[in-house]
């Protein structure tokens, strides 16, 4: 099944996907800086070694090659990214324009973006896509009420626990290049194969001029996979994920969902509003 991606806008509720080329861009701009701001790792290309380490190079240089940069994330474990307390890459071009990438908060999965009240808006858009995605890991969650709502548990932290969100809310960026056109197109380094089971990218923030443009992010196999390798057994970075940014604000991708993913979407509809109304008891 083709992956699937989806922009949850702030103003207007909606997520949408479209299919786009993702392709070396002719009169490119280049960038001329890329500023990292809160925790991050930069893996950076070791030509000694013809892999990708932790700490190498700069964050120009990652996005530039072979690279990435991964904001909030701290190396040794999953569960440490800052969940009230985003880190930003912003990224500027020498025509004078900047985009920025931001890790997932707290709110960001949280809070009320339709406005009735409810809460957990942009978390269920996501859950209910990796439910009914073929191949992104999460369709048990799905088989039952009882497996939704454990996997709504799992995931928000309902139990006690760190929520499992926050694996998800540290988005490696890279390979960010600019059109002529003036699209925007980059890669986030995801899963692919991963020890879990999960198979999709994590989630990234994207802004522009200060404003939420959408939360990116694809479920599925990778469009694309790595040619080079960071040293995690666990294959986390190993898939590569393409988006685009239009010149009119717009977040493409590669990928389209198939009809059957959007009737799966249809299917869990009576779900989400039973767990939505338990969150609140």
């Amino acid at each position: 099944m083709a992956g699937l991606v989806k922009k949850f806008l702030a103003s207007a509720s909606v997520v949408a996907g479209m299919s786009a080329v993702f392709g070396a861009p002719a009169l490119a701009v280049s960038i001329t800086s890329a500023t990292v701001t809160g925790d991050h790792v930069i893996y950076g290309y070791d030509p000694v070694q013809g892999d990708l380490d932790p700490g190498v190079g700069t964050a120009l240089e990652a996005l530039n090659g072979p690279g990435n940069v991964e904001l909030s994330g701290q190396l040794g474990s999953p569960y440490v990214v800052d969940l009230m307390n985003p880190t930003t890459l912003e990224v500027l071009f020498d025509d004078g324009s900047d985009v920025t990438f931001r890790s997932m908060t707290w709110n960001d999965w949280t809070a009320d973006l339709n406005g009735d009240g409810s809460g957990y808006d942009f978390f269920l858009q996501w859950y209910n896509e990796g439910i009914s995605t073929a191949g992104s890991g999460l369709e048990d969650f799905g088989s039952s009420q009882g497996a939704y709502e454990a996997g709504f548990a799992f995931f928000t932290g309902q139990g006690g626990e760190y929520p499992e969100v926050g694996r998800f809310s540290d988005p490696n960026v890279a390979t960010v290049q600019k059109k002529g056109n003036g699209d925007i197109s980059f890669q986030l380094a995801g899963h692919n194969n991963h020890s879990s089971g999960f198979n999709f990218s994590e989630v990234v923030a994207v802004e522009r001029d200060g404003l939420l443009l959408g939360y990116v992010y694809k479920f599925g196999g990778p469009d694309e996979l790595a040619t080079v390798f960071d040293d995690d057994p666990e294959g986390s970075h190993e898939g590569l994920y393409n988006f685009t940014i239009t010149s009119g604000g717009g977040i493409l991708s590669e990928s389209i969902p198939e009809p059957s993913t959007l009737l799966g979407l249809m299917a869990v509809g009576g779900l989400v509003a039973a767990t939505k109304r338990k969150s609140q008891k």
